[in-house]
């Protein structure tokens, strides 16, 4: 009985226990379920909407996941940008990802010259439809849609 339930823990998601409305996605290196918006809201709020659905903003593991994540988002033909689940407010410069990861790999996603802090409230990370969905650095009140991972 204790083995079933450690067995329950440790499996990744499938098809059949992501929630209603969530999204099965597999990355090439691992299985997950995503939550794509349709309202918009502040990045601190859409994350905690996603922690209030036992999830984050999401946490981009890989280029591959990177690139999946973009491609959902084009087909959305929505121009709003999606929160993801970065920032530098604790440290300017030093971006981490919401569960406490530094933002170290997969570096090449931010669009050329970003991020910028070019209003020097940019703290916040977006998926950018201008910028053909690369990362970009935006002001965390601006309402967006968003992307939660579990």
């Amino acid at each position: 009985m204790i083995r079933e339930e450690i067995y329950d823990v440790v499996q990744p998601p499938t098809s059949g226990n992501c929630k209603p409305g969530w999204e099965y996605l597999y990355t090439g290196v691992s299985h997950h379920c995503y939550y794509f918006s349709s309202n918009t809201l502040s990045w601190n709020s859409a994350e905690s909407w996603c922690r209030s659905h036992g999830a984050r903003l999401a946490v981009i593991k890989s280029s591959t996941e990177s690139r999946m994540l973009a491609s959902k988002a084009e087909r959305s033909h929505t121009s709003h940008g999606w929160w993801v689940g970065a920032t530098d407010r604790k440290r300017e410069g030093h971006w981490e990802w919401t569960n406490g990861e530094s933002v170290t790999h997969y570096t090449d996603n931010w669009h050329y010259g970003e991020p910028s802090s070019k209003y020097h409230d940019e703290d916040c990370m977006e998926l950018k439809q201008q910028f053909g969905w690369q990362w970009n650095d935006e002001t965390c009140s601006t309402e967006h849609l968003f992307i939660c991972k579990h």
